[in-house]
């Protein structure tokens, strides 16, 4: 069996609130024929800090880190019977 690696269809870093010094990024989990995946562990890493913060995918396949602070992060995805997809240098900016 050919393993499919996991793809963010829809990933956005944005701001919360004008006067915010937080942002987010959310986006939806889904395989390479599309269909949406849940219950993938979705892991945000601060390139600086290292520091991470997990999340799971909902049924839908959507996944949300709301409240991080301003940066560079990578973001991983990890399910079993699929490769991990990682995504890095998401730049997160506040306004």
């Amino acid at each position: 069996m050919v393993l499919n690696a996991l793809l963010l269809l829809l990933f956005a870093a944005t701001a919360a609130f004008s006067q915010a010094t937080s942002g987010l990024i959310h986006g939806v989990v889904s395989d390479s024929s599309g269909a949406v995946l849940s219950g993938v562990t979705v892991t945000a890493t601060k390139t600086d800090t290292q520091v991470s913060r997990t999340v799971a995918t909902n049924t839908d396949g959507n996944f949300v880190f709301p409240g991080l602070a301003p940066g560079l992060y990578s973001v991983s995805c990890e399910q079993q019977g699929f490769r991990k997809f990682v995504r890095e240098g998401i730049l997160l900016e506040v306004n």
